[in-house]
């Protein structure tokens, strides 16, 4: 998973606020009750396909009320992709929607799935959703998440549900208007070209947690960011 960042220069500076977003809507709760329904079967039988289709999302606000968006759903990832029993996904809001609701242009994001339908599922999303959540507590340049208990349902055959943990994460677009910066697509980066104070974080939390899934030379698992004052 992609949970850091490596800034290019130093002096990082926060953006005014800004419409809320859909996902910001989703994190106003500790957990978040969702149901998702698409074609899981036509998802299912090809690892490959990265096309979107029709998906219904449907959640329960803080009052217990159920609110429901037609969106689009696809696979993403590569590894857990060809691995797993549940492939992550990729979630796309109506932008229409988003804008009638008054909500934010950011429509894409992130949803962290179980990989094998077993006893250690949950165990193994909550570690992963923790070590994000404690790296929110030591730098706002992190992505942001919501933990859900999803329900998902195949549209093939309704009959079919299957509830485990899962959680949302932000989009990059969103991250980067949040913190006033842009992505950017480099590779063999040097290392004083980087925020040093970032980077030593980046280093030791990923030490921390045991993580040896990542690369600044060719970014893997992490996003290069340059702030807009910089």
């Amino acid at each position: 998973p992609t949970l850091f960042m490596l800034l290019a220069s130093i002096g990082l500076s926060f953006a005014q606020e800004t419409e809320q977003s859909i996902f910001e809507v989703f994190q106003q709760q500790e957990l978040l009750s969702v149901t998702l329904e698409t074609d899981f079967t036509n998802i299912l039988a090809d690892k490959r396909n990265e096309e979107y289709q029709a998906a219904t999302f449907t959640y329960k606000d803080a009052e217990g009320e159920e609110i429901q968006h037609e969106i689009k759903v696809r696979q993403r990832g590569k590894y857990r992709r060809r691995i797993c029993e549940m492939p992550p996904l990729k979630l796309n809001f109506d932008k229409d929607e988003l804008t009638e609701l008054g909500l934010a242009e950011f429509d894409k994001m992130k949803l962290v799935t179980y990989c094998m339908d077993d006893p250690s599922a949950r165990d193994q999303i909550i570690r992963e959703y923790l070590a994000y959540q404690l790296y929110n507590e030591l730098s706002p340049y992190s992505y942001r998440t919501q933990l859900v208990k999803l329900t998902y349902i195949d549209s093939a055959n309704p009959r079919n549900k299957v509830k485990h943990f899962g959680f949302l994460i932000e989009s990059t677009k969103e991250l980067t208007a949040r913190i006033d910066g842009k992505e950017i697509e480099a590779y063999n980066i040097e290392q004083e070209d980087l925020n040093p104070k970032q980077e030593a974080l980046v280093s030791t939390f990923q030490y921390m947690i045991g993580n040896a899934d990542w690369n600044t030379t060719v970014m893997r698992n992490v996003k290069l960011i340059q702030p807009n004052n910089g």
